[in-house]
């Protein structure tokens, strides 16, 4: 019999979790205050062959299923980058993944967005 031998999301949002107030849009637009994970940034650089070269930064952040069910496009998240940070508004811009236990979710800063 296989044994899942993930670290339980719980464990993980408790080392390396930060507060986070999520506010989807409507018809589920009450505040959520949760915990996220920012996962590693990674640099996308543009398909080869285009006119203007380019490197975007992509940022992920993970939440728990479970606090947020859902995380449509346009989601805002205001959360600090790591503990101690001042807050900054993120807006959802696209799906990731989504696990049985979290979904993963890329953003950008609500300024660039």
């Amino acid at each position: 019999m296989a044994t899942d031998v993930r670290v339980p999301m719980a464990v993980i949002l408790e080392a390396f979790g930060v507060t986070a107030m999520v506010a989807r849009p409507a018809p589920d637009d009450e505040p959520i205050e949760t915990t996220a994970v920012w996962l590693p940034p990674v640099t996308e650089e543009q398909p080869t062959g285009a006119e203007f070269s380019r490197r975007a930064r992509v940022r992920t952040l993970c939440l728990p299923r479970l606090v947020v069910p859902t995380v449509p496009k346009g989601t805002r998240i205001v959360a600090p980058e790591t503990d101690g940070e001042e807050p900054r508004e993120w807006v959802v811009t696209a799906l990731e993944s989504l696990d049985v236990d979290e979904t993963r979710v890329n953003v950008l800063p609500a300024e660039d967005a």
